[in-house]
């Protein structure tokens, strides 16, 4: 029989954290399960850890390929899963045993849900809380609030239909093609909400590792891939295209500031004066307003400003993820998420027409 829940782990050169990853994958209470670890041509021992992992656990399967990038690894794990509902996870995360479980429980709660995703906590490379950030509590329909702000925030926090995502075309590899991989998963969640309802766990269950040679840790890069995700989007002929016009407005005005706080003047106003070409004066100000907000809201400030987190400095496992302190959204993304709220239920309906 099938199982209830095929796990892919996308690995490129991962033997540093591999091992801890597929502990925590093998650790779910969900036992019914296969994971299928697909190695992307990696130059380590990548391969040899997972095969020797899966010699203590016949879950585990193996998959190997020439590099690709990130979208192809997960694309073939899309391709060769058994179960109808899939869950990634990046080979440098965690997963509190839980996870997958309490992400069922919403799925048997509502069968006609696409996608559910848990929240989550930073780690460092030991696997030790760096921050709880605030927990994302958006969903239903949540299309034109993903477009604005991503509400899930990682690739390793969601669980979703794999017939769906395979109709139209899973994980996309233009990002790479463009030079620009890293936003894959948002893009594929995008593609996800136009067409159906997200669910949340709103629990800290996901261990999301910042580590300084991560691409996700490359802020510039990770811009410049939302900023293509998005332009991809509009040449797709994506539903609510002035949101999805105004969102990479905002995330160029972003760039622009980080590229004058590194001194590359003549890339900040290249971006500037772009962002103000691809929208209309009446958008400015909600333009700079998410630009400049998202550009100041680094790590230090943030957690300059949270309360006191009683699991910092606890292993990820050890912090029970139901203790976890209540953070309150920055002010700008509220702003977003209120003024769009009170459209997603006509975007719903439209989205139901035939």
């Amino acid at each position: 029989m099938n199982p209830e829940v095929t796990v892919v782990v996308p690995a490129f050169n991962a033997s540093a954290t591999l091992r801890e990853t597929l502990a925590s994958v093998s650790a779910q209470t969900v036992r019914d399960i296969e994971i299928l670890v697909v190695d992307d041509g990696s130059t380590d021992d990548t391969a040899r850890i997972a095969r020797s992992v899966a010699a203590d656990d016949s879950r585990i399967r193996l998959l190997c390929q020439a590099n690709a990038g990130v979208a192809a690894a997960r694309n073939a794990g899309l391709k060769a899963a058994r179960a109808n509902l899939v869950a990634p996870i990046d080979a440098d995360d965690l997963w509190h045993p839980t996870n997958l479980h309490k992400q069922l429980e919403v799925f048997r709660r509502d069968p006609e849900l696409a996608l559910v995703y848990s929240n989550f906590r930073l780690i460092d490379m030991f696997g030790a809380v760096i921050q709880t950030p605030p927990q994302s509590t958006v969903k239903g329909w949540v299309y034109l609030r993903h477009l604005a702000h991503n509400i899930v925030g990682n690739g390793s926090a969601l669980m979703f239909r794999r017939d769906l995502a395979l109709g139209f075309g899973g994980y996309d590899s233009r990002l790479r093609q463009a030079g620009a991989e890293g936003c894959e998963d948002y893009l594929l969640q995008i593609q996800v909400a136009r067409r159906s309802r997200f669910g949340v766990v709103a629990e800290p269950l996901v261990g999301y590792r910042k580590r300084r040679d991560a691409m996700s840790a490359d802020t510039a890069r990770m811009l410049l891939s939302r900023i293509v995700a998005l332009t991809l989007l509009e040449a797709d002929g994506a539903p609510a295209p002035d949101i999805i016009r105004d969102a990479k407005a905002g995330v160029r005005v972003a760039l622009a500031i980080l590229h004058a706080r590194r001194g590359a003047l003549i890339r900040s106003l290249r971006e500037v004066g772009q962002a103000a070409l691809d929208t209309p004066p009446a958008s400015w100000p909600r333009v700079v307003d998410h630009g400049v907000s998202r550009a100041t809201r680094n790590l230090r400030n943030r957690l300059a400003r949270l309360p006191p987190d009683p699991s910092l400095q606890l292993q990820f496992l050890d912090a029970a993820p139901e203790a976890a302190i209540h953070v309150e959204q920055p002010a700008y993304v509220r702003r977003i998420l209120g003024r769009l709220a009170p459209l997603e239920q006509a975007y719903a309906f439209n989205s139901a027409k035939p």
